[in-house]
């Protein structure tokens, strides 16, 4: 951009201008100059500086105009690059929403569904529980009464087995009244035959004594009348063999009563 004002060109200026200290030496008068010329000179450059001036500061308003200009411009870019990465997240945003709806909305119906299964399982499980309930009250009651059933046969035949203890025991006490009787009278004839066996042993052993006192002189005469037949053989006595066999029943006897005494 061109400035907007321009410094006119005065035939008192000259390169000096753009020179500082040429421009200092110019505004010293000389010697030799009119002092009304040096007066309109000095005014010329004093104007000279003050355009000067204006155009430095409207330079500088320039360039600050133009970095604003270029920043204002790179805003804007930045703004738009904002603006069209908005719209992009716009969009996301509504695909995402849409998809959102649209699983929302697949979830209500699968929750739909699952209620309705639920609800018609439930009623499934209400009717098997109810026949289920039902079978198993019927069980219960076929039980309940084989269990009575029972318990009155057993209650019968408690009954009948107390009166078998009952007849049991008047016969156990019938049986032992007859046995205590019968071992009262074994134990009278047991005395019996104990005095009886005594008595026997008694007479058994008189008896034997007798023998013995016989068999004695028996003896002593058989050995006199040896002695008077000595030449003659030795003949057989059967008397002998049966006082023998009287002698070891006696003897049998009389162990035998020695032992039961």
């Amino acid at each position: 951009m061109q400035p907007r004002y321009h410094t006119p060109q005065s035939p008192y200026l000259s390169s000096s201008t753009r020179d500082p200290h040429k421009a200092n030496s110019t505004l010293v008068p000389s010697a030799d100059q009119h002092p009304s010329f040096l007066v309109d000179e000095l005014l010329h450059d004093l104007m000279r500086l003050k355009l000067s001036d204006k155009d430095t500061h409207v330079h500088e308003n320039d360039q600050r105009h133009h970095e604003v200009a270029a920043q204002i411009s790179a805003a804007d870019l930045r703004v738009a690059s904002l603006g069209r990465a908005q719209d992009v997240v716009a969009d996301q945003l509504r695909q995402a929403q849409a998809k959102w709806n649209a699983q929302h909305n697949d979830h209500d119906h699968r929750i739909a569904q699952l209620a309705h299964t639920l609800s018609a399982g439930q009623t499934l499980l209400e009717e098997k529980h109810v026949l289920e309930t039902q079978i198993v009250t019927s069980q219960f009651h076929k039980v309940f009464q084989r269990l009575q059933d029972t318990l009155d046969k057993q209650t019968m035949g408690d009954q009948a087995l107390e009166r078998c203890v009952a007849n049991v025991h008047s016969e156990v006490t019938t049986l032992q009244a007859l046995h205590d009787l019968h071992a009262t009278e074994m134990k009278e004839h047991v005395r019996a035959l104990r005095g009886q066996c005594i008595q026997n042993t008694t007479a058994l052993r008189l008896l034997a004594d007798e023998v013995l006192k016989l068999k004695q002189r028996a003896k002593t005469q058989d050995f006199g009348r040896q002695q008077q037949h000595d030449h003659l053989p030795p003949r057989h006595h059967p008397e002998r063999d049966s006082d023998k066999a009287l002698m070891a029943e006696l003897d049998h006897a009389l162990r035998h009563t020695s032992y039961t005494t």
